[in-house]
């Protein structure tokens, strides 16, 4: 894990969880400033929307991932959000091939150049980051237009789109030719909060496991319905 922080009790807080599923946090640095916030706005049915002020994170560079070099190349999977600066994360492109690693993008919030999505292997956006990189009106996508989005996604580059849905599933987009909607689990969303978080996660280890990708997305998708049932629940699945 990689990142800046302000306060100290956060890393131990941080390092405490990450304890518990063997998880290393040397790559995340205590820094000067705010720590960033990110205040969690909950509309009908758990739905909830995030506005991301980076803070901290928003000083993490290129020279932080030379010092953090085996570890990001010891690394399986490499997962990256953009909430870190867009420089940084292409700085990683070169050392993604080096590593041999797959590479997952998520929340794509800010203009992503071409080049950047050809070295992306798993594009995992919502509804709304999936209409911010087509250039379109924030939406719901539609069933029938499904199709056309995930192929426009995958024209910018990227080897594989998956199209989070929320309740609607996901729609798949692979490589192969593979195109699926797969359905969601029913359950009574009481929480969305990191719902998009479990999924990824979940996918990133279920793909390492060496499921095949359409199990690993309704593993993703289980992992990150039980996010959604309640706080206590979001809680244990982390150790999931």
């Amino acid at each position: 894990m990689l990142g800046k922080l302000r306060k100290r009790y956060l890393r131990r807080a941080i390092e405490r969880k990450s304890r518990s599923i063997k998880g290393n946090t040397d790559g995340i640095e205590i820094v000067p400033g705010s720590s960033g916030v990110a205040p969690d706005y909950h509309r009908y049915e758990g739905a909830n929307a995030i506005t991301v002020v980076a803070g901290a994170n928003a000083h993490l560079s290129p020279a932080d991932l030379e010092t953090h070099i085996g570890l990001i190349r010891s690394a399986g999977i490499l997962l990256t959000q953009l909430e870190i600066p867009l420089e940084t994360v292409e700085y990683w492109l070169p050392l993604r091939f080096e590593s041999e690693s797959p590479w997952c993008w998520i929340q794509p919030r800010t203009p992503v150049v071409r080049v950047t999505l050809e070295c992306v292997d798993w594009l995992t956006p919502n509804e709304t980051e999936a209409c911010f990189l087509l250039g379109c009106a924030p939406g719901e996508l539609f069933k029938e237009a499904l199709n056309d989005a995930a192929s426009a996604l995958l024209a910018l580059g990227s080897r594989n789109v998956i199209l989070k849905l929320g309740e609607r599933g996901c729609y798949v987009a692979l490589s192969d030719g593979t195109r699926q909607l797969s359905p969601a689990y029913s359950v009574h969303a009481v929480d969305t909060t990191a719902a998009g978080d479990a999924f990824n996660g979940a996918l990133a280890v279920a793909l390492l496991n060496g499921q095949d990708p359409l199990s690993s997305v309704s593993w993703a998708s289980a992992v990150a319905a039980l996010f959604v049932l309640d706080l206590a629940l979001n809680r244990r699945c982390q150790r999931l």
